[in-house]
């Protein structure tokens, strides 16, 4: 489908703070049939069936050009063009120009039809959102971000609201332009909550970002999608988000993996079908077509329920450096994780708790959305088999001799369970049940990719003796690390699968940890605890008996393929 140049008069919208200035020098390129009256055919036709698309691309940074972006755009409207789609095409647009293109393509998907929006430029994100930078983006500090440049969460929130469905594709997780002069917290774009009736894709899994690609024609994330559009355009939209993830990860070694999710109630294919967007999903027992779906390993169809998050494999330095405050054994050393894994978002709540085991045995017990405290680590393990057997999964520990009530026994003087066991056997990682994260895993879920003491200013991230009067605080308050996972620090301690022993002093892959102690190990801190205690590496230990109302838990899940 051919582009034709043209002026377009546009309004603002609701992506940006900054004021409004005129807007008629703008010049996008854009197809007749997207700004114009529609022709008699299209005014008899389902409006369900019309397939619009806003490509922009933004390379002319003063901060940095962006050589792959303007290109990147240019290719894949005229692919989507070629599928049937009517494309506005707009290059290196300042705040103002893309303001007036998004409430353009919001207004024309009003009457209906399935809404693509592609992005290729800089993103950054700020305190778990992610924001589209335009060329003209003057951001010094943290404040000027969101006036500066286009929240991607409120364009999403304003799309969901119209009667299609909405496609973000962004190739946009590349490393912040603004180094000199703002640094962002976190690398890439942050972790992306779906709304109903949506699909997002980003060129790599949150919380990691791509170099820049000076020299590329074309960014290895655009180029996989032109691929797939040229030569299987007929494939439904998450067969071909799935050929496109494996296409990069198997290019790039591994070094760049795409992620997606999707909230989608039919589905749709890129190329024109006789009905694109009406034809229904069959959903196994297994595929909940109302949660979120993320595919990002090899293609892989897999569902991740709300409340989890997927991580993804990968190689960091486990420890703190010799210089960090209240180091205790915390040597660092090279640690390999080669199995991906769930993580709940937050710590369990005593909602989530009472649920499952029918009591509560909280010290702070009339807040539901609070973390469950007082949990001891054999309540924590009973709590992960009870879970696994709710769902009819393979408990992943043999508990034997046990005796006593879980979430008992506590008084004045002291907080030692009833419950205990004289065995616990952990069936390994393998194992397809709810379990406790490994040291390891909680420790490489909490850094998120960052080798820093914390994820940004204690305030900002965690509950803890400075600010937390004296009590837990209802999860998810805080900001989450780059990953999407709040209260990895502060609030409550979680218990970890693990001993409190010395670490190895070389590399290890998929450490279980050692039973050459009898103590074991919860980390993260909790909200009676000094700044100094606040940080990644702060290993805790305690007996399998001890619960007190700063303990609590979060749960995992290893990640298969297929599911």
């Amino acid at each position: 489908m051919p582009l034709h140049d043209r002026r377009a008069t546009l309004e603002p919208g609701p992506w940006s703070l900054r004021p409004r200035q005129p807007v008629e020098r703008y010049l996008l390129l854009v197809t007749l049939l997207l700004l114009v009256a529609s022709s008699p055919a299209e005014a008899q036709s389902d409006p369900n069936n019309r397939r619009l698309a806003l490509v922009i691309g933004n390379s002319a940074y003063p901060t940095g050009a962006l050589g792959p972006a303007a290109p990147d755009a240019r290719a894949m409207a005229e692919a989507l063009g070629d599928q049937g789609f009517e494309v506005t095409l707009a290059v290196d647009l300042d705040q103002d120009g893309m303001n007036q293109a998004l409430s353009a393509f919001r207004r024309a998907l009003e009457r209906g039809g399935t809404g693509l929006f592609y992005y290729s430029g800089y993103a950054i994100q700020v305190q778990g959102r992610n924001y589209l930078i335009p060329v003209d983006a003057n951001i010094r500090t943290e404040a000027d971000v969101d006036l500066e440049s286009i929240d991607m969460g409120r364009l999403m929130v304003t799309l969901e609201s119209l009667p299609g469905q909405a496609i973000f594709i962004l190739d946009a997780s590349r490393m912040s332009p603004f180094e000199g002069s703002f640094r962002p917290k976190g690398q890439g774009m942050a972790f992306i909550q779906v709304p109903g009736g949506s699909f997002v894709g980003l060129a790599n899994s949150p919380g990691a970002a791509l170099p820049n690609d000076a020299g590329a024609e074309h960014g290895a994330y655009t180029r996989a999608w032109l691929e797939q559009l040229t030569t299987n355009p007929a494939q439904e939209l998450a067969a071909m988000s799935r050929a496109v993830n494996a296409q990069v990860s198997q290019a790039t070694q591994q070094a760049q993996i795409p992620w997606e999710a999707y909230r989608l109630s039919s589905s749709f294919f890129m190329a024109p079908t006789e009905e694109p967007e009406t034809t229904p999903v069959v959903a196994s027992a297994a595929v909940d077509l109302s949660a979120p779906v993320e595919r990002t390993l090899n293609g892989q169809r897999n569902t991740v329920p709300l409340g989890w998050v997927l991580i993804q494999p990968g190689t960091f330095t486990m420890g703190s450096a010799p210089g960090e405050s209240s180091r205790g054994m915390e040597d660092q050393h090279e640690v390999t994780l080669t199995r991906a894994f769930m993580m709940q978002k937050t710590e369990v709540t005593q909602r989530q708790w009472v649920e499952v085991m029918n009591n509560n045995p909280s010290q702070f017990h009339e807040c539901e959305d609070c973390p469950v405290e007082r949990v001891s680590l054999y309540d924590a393990v009973y709590f992960a088999n009870a879970m696994s057997r709710r769902d009819n999964l393979e408990q992943c520990y043999a508990m034997s001799d046990c005796t006593g009530t879980v979430g008992t026994g506590c008084s004045s003087t002291g907080c030692t369970g009833d419950f205990q066991c004289r065995k616990v056997e952990f069936h390994g990682l393998d194992c397809e049940g709810y379990r406790l994260p490994t040291e390891a895993e909680w420790e490489y879920a909490a850094r998120a990719g960052t080798k820093e003491l914390r994820y940004g200013p204690v305030d900002d991230i965690a509950w803890y003796a400075n600010n937390s009067s004296g009590s837990t605080h209802p999860v998810g308050q805080k900001e989450p690390n780059a990953w999407g996972l709040y209260d990895m620090l502060g609030n409550v301690w979680e218990w970890v699968w693990g001993w409190h022993s010395p670490y190895p002093s070389g590399p290890v892959t998929d450490p279980v940890g050692t039973p050459s102690t009898r103590t074991r190990v919860n980390r993260g801190a909790g909200w009676r605890n000094h700044p100094r205690h606040v940080r990644f590496a702060m290993r805790h230990s305690f007996g399998g008996r001890d619960r007190y109302n700063s303990f609590g838990l979060r749960l995992v899940r290893t990640w298969k393929a297929g599911w």
